[in-house]
């Protein structure tokens, strides 16, 4: 055990219309051609923004690639928008 390093964290904003919505968050860690999963819903804050902080709390994680992507699956008025990938690797 011990304590947690932040990555890099992601913003992603929407449109200043759109506090409260929610967005997907979409996280792949990827190592020697195997890839994990790691997805979860955010809902933006007043200045239609979210930001993600990922931490990790083993060294195992040395060496993953990670690709982080938002998505707003739109609503009644708004179209969706999805995030370009961001891509980071884990170097210490």
């Amino acid at each position: 055990s011990g304590t947690s390093t932040a990555c890099p964290a992601a913003t992603f904003t929407l449109a200043p219309n759109h506090a409260g919505q929610k967005v997907t968050f979409l996280g792949r860690y990827c190592k020697q051609g195997k890839c994990i999963s790691d997805p979860g819903t955010y809902r933006l804050n007043k200045k239609s923004q979210v930001t993600v902080h990922i931490f990790y709390s083993s060294p195992e994680v040395i060496g993953f690639s990670l690709y982080l992507r938002f998505k707003f699956a739109g609503d009644s008025d708004h179209e969706g928008a999805t995030s370009k990938v961001i891509k980071e690797k884990i170097t210490a």
